[in-house]
């Protein structure tokens, strides 16, 4: 087996960790149809209205107290705390008090930052308290009311009325925190498009959402065929998104710029990630998918004490426990798994075009356990389907590449 990852490695991603995802509650005041938790899929944990305790979330935070405090600490460092759920405005107490601790104990040269993930039906009851910690806010919303017409309350009410009055409550009460620190996410479905996403969010809020299909994985068989008919390709719904706006006016802030500015940082042979990168070329050598380093960029915690990669996957393969008095954490195991998971996959990576800058995660294959198979492999075809849109929207604004080129930062 190929050792892409080491124990040493995964040390060295734990001691630079910054980012701790809480599971606020796995509680929610909706009912969304195809929600990650609800009765489509069967590898997360039961739903029970748990809530995170202190304790448990005190010790986490102790653990990496010490560990980040074995690094100078005499420049200043910035972790991020993010808070998720359920629905993280229903434990509303648990939030206020972890800021607390954390202001009251954390050690010197550490600079913490706050955010959350939320359905904003309570918005307008906390938008005091998100505005005076200066919490960064996603906020879940699909589209216009058709496309939003899966996220429904207990009783099977739209709640789109409700999100958008906040949302806009927001955004007239704090304008400036609302422009700096606020964005919204969509689930692509078949009751929307990346098109009709992009343009109500954009025409409403005057933000570029971010845009997540529905899940592959832990579909349960009976749901199968409720799954299949909701569901739509990002990739074919963003070509035709392209397609769409093509006729529009070239405009920097416009959904289209954007898709275009990616495409070329992503893969035009005129831009480097580094200096590294641009002295020594690209390099060939690479980790098979996109799958992110363990630790490298969230540590997810489960109200059941359950440490994943991040919030996105199933709950089957947990990293490590914390309990309300310890905590576990293996960096050999974590090693092992993850060069066994690469090496199942490895040889689909060789021909596709999309290779170098994918987003494929191993935990979101169909078939996790035994021979899993790439959705998002991308032939020549679909490619060069995708390059030509490009194409011409850069033949018709020829002023677009000199300003990606010459004025935008891209991570």
């Amino acid at each position: 087996m190929k050792s892409y990852l080491t124990e040493s490695i995964v040390k060295q991603q734990l001691l630079r960790l910054d980012k701790i995802i809480f599971e606020v509650t796995d509680a929610c005041n909706l009912q969304c149809k195809y929600c990650g938790y609800g009765k489509i899929y069967n590898n997360v944990d039961e739903r029970l209205n748990k809530k995170m305790t202190l304790d448990k979330a005190i010790r986490l935070l102790t653990y990496f107290f010490e560990l980040w405090q074995t690094n100078d600490t005499s420049i200043s460092r910035n972790i991020f705390i993010s808070f998720y759920g359920g629905e993280p405005l229903l434990n509303m107490p648990f939030i206020k008090n972890i800021i607390s601790f954390i202001e009251n104990t954390h050690p010197q040269g550490l600079v913490f930052h706050y955010s959350m993930t939320t359905n904003a039906v309570l918005l307008d009851k906390y938008v005091d308290y998100l505005y005076n910690k200066n919490i960064r806010l996603l906020i879940s919303l699909d589209g216009n009311k058709r496309n939003n017409s899966y996220r429904l309350d207990k009783m099977g009410n739209s709640v789109f009325d409700k999100i958008v009055k906040n949302a806009t409550y927001l955004k007239h009460k704090y304008p400036k925190y609302f422009n700096n620190k606020v964005n919204f996410n969509a689930v692509l479905h078949d009751r929307n498009s990346v098109y009709e996403i992009n343009e109500f969010i954009y025409k409403q809020f005057g933000k570029k959402p971010s845009i997540s299909e529905l899940n592959t994985v832990g579909v349960s068989p009976e749901q199968k065929e409720i799954f299949h008919n909701m569901y739509k390709s990002y990739q074919s719904s963003s070509i035709e998104s392209i397609h769409k706006m093509s006729n529009q006016e070239f405009d920097t802030e416009s959904p289209l710029f954007k898709e275009v500015a990616e495409y070329i940082f992503g893969y035009s042979s005129f831009v480097y990630q580094d200096y590294f990168e641009l002295r020594f070329g690209k390099s060939k050598s690479r980790i098979p998918t996109g799958t992110c380093l363990p630790f490298s960029k969230n540590l997810y915690v489960t109200v059941n004490g359950k440490l994943l990669p991040c919030e996105h996957i199933g709950q089957e393969n947990p990293l490590g426990y914390v309990s309300d008095d310890s905590v576990d954490i293996e960096p050999d195991f974590i090693a092992n798994f993850y060069n066994r998971q690469f090496e199942k996959i490895e040889n689909q990576c060789v021909d596709c075009k999309l290779s170098s800058r994918c987003t494929q995660c191993i935990f979101n294959f169909d078939d996790f356990s035994s021979s899993p198979r790439c959705q998002n492999h991308t032939s020549d075809k679909l490619f060069k389907q995708y390059s030509t849109f490009v194409d011409s929207y850069l033949r018709k604004y020829p002023e677009a590449y000199q300003k990606i080129m010459k004025d935008i930062i891209y991570f």
